[in-house]
């Protein structure tokens, strides 16, 4: 009877957490259907009507096309890059053999970059792709992503790496294998959980990120999806109807890119899992 009581409390608290968890949403498509007027005398009731001009509105205003382009090519830039960047230096910093010292000091700096919120590194960011000429420019934004999550991306690795048994690239490189082949034949299958993650993590914080669109990138063929929606809103008048639209327009390519990615996530935890 105990155990029954307790499940019966499990399962109404798990209803309540999901009705808290999907509000959110249920209220983001609410409001993205209302008229105007409808916005104004009841904002948080039912819509009694379906107004889909709102979505065409806030397609128009936010250059939708083009902001989704902008976003869809600094995202998968800036995760290919940066997967490869992060998987070869945690690899390299774990599994050193000469001069220790030196790759876990750096490590440990890389877990103090960790420490640091992204701000803190904001009035240095401009001039130094000014220095090289990139400023303003899309690959610019992609080198400033990859160096962001590079602290949280090596350190995952690296930890990840330290788990796995040394033997088995031992008995690669005793075959003839040469340091790469090993990197690639044996440390990146092993490190595929490690690697879902960060693409995971990497990817919707690049597509979510305002801070470093806003102050790198200037002028309306540039924009991200996050810049998009900011400007797209009113300067002296907000219609909230449209803008919750242009928000749920920005959810549909990450939902598209889960939905899509879904399927080969979980085979890749499980195929990484039983190389154990």
């Amino acid at each position: 009877m105990a155990a029954k009581r307790k499940t019966l409390g499990i399962e109404i608290l798990m209803i309540i957490f999901t009705v808290i968890m999907i509000y959110p949403l249920f209220n983001l498509v609410n409001i993205s259907l209302k008229t105007t007027n409808e916005m104004i005398s009841n904002p948080l009731g039912i819509t009694t009507s379906i107004h889909l001009e709102n979505f065409k509105l806030a397609f128009e205003r936010m250059d939708y096309v083009v902001a989704t382009y902008n976003s869809i090519f600094v995202t998968t830039i800036a995760v290919l890059i940066g997967i490869i960047s992060y998987t070869m230096a945690g690899y390299a910093i774990c599994r050193a053999k000469q001069h220790r010292w030196v790759f876990s000091s750096i490590l440990v700096l890389f877990v103090v970059g960790m420490t640091l919120p992204p701000q803190s590194v904001v009035t240095t960011i401009v001039p130094w792709l000014t220095s090289m000429g990139i400023n303003n420019t899309r690959f610019g934004l992609v080198l400033v992503f990859v160096g962001a999550f590079a602290s949280y991306g090596i350190f995952l690795i690296s930890q990840f790496m330290k788990t796995v048994p040394i033997e088995l690239e031992e008995s690669a490189i005793i075959d003839g294998a040469s340091p790469f082949m090993v990197y690639w034949k044996i440390a990146i299958p092993i490190l595929n959980p490690a690697i879902v993650t960060l693409v995971t993590l990497n990817t919707v914080d690049t597509w979510n990120n305002l801070l470093f669109p806003l102050i790198i990138l200037q002028g309306v063929a540039k924009r991200t999806i996050p810049l998009a929606i900011i400007f797209a809103k009113g300067e002296f008048v907000t219609y909230w109807n449209e803008f919750f639209a242009g928000l749920l327009l920005t959810l549909i390519p990450i939902l598209i890119f889960f939905i899509i990615a879904q399927k080969k996530m979980i085979t890749n935890l499980t195929s990484g899992a039983l190389k154990f």
